[in-house]
């Protein structure tokens, strides 16, 4: 049985999105990591970038800080386009 160019490359595709899906899953950054990733995220919404905001203010929302916080990034970030 031959397969398609299209079976093929949706056989491909599949593969890569569940070993990524598995890489991050598995993932988990020491501490020191996980705090020098805040920092650098911290200080790039506080710079103005509204990506960053964004990522801040659903990272809040999702962990034991609140969604007050959260909501206040995510707005600074919406107020920007």
């Amino acid at each position: 049985m031959r397969l398609s160019r299209t079976t093929l490359t949706t056989g491909i595709i599949l593969f890569s999105i569940i070993g990524i899906s598995l890489g991050y899953l598995f993932y988990s950054p020491t501490d020191d990591q996980f705090e020098a990733n805040y920092r650098k995220l911290k200080s790039a919404a506080l710079r103005g970038d509204p990506t960053s905001q964004m990522s801040l203010g659903i990272f809040h929302i999702y962990t034991e800080d609140g969604t007050k916080e959260g909501l206040m990034w995510i707005q600074k970030s919406c107020d920007q386009g």
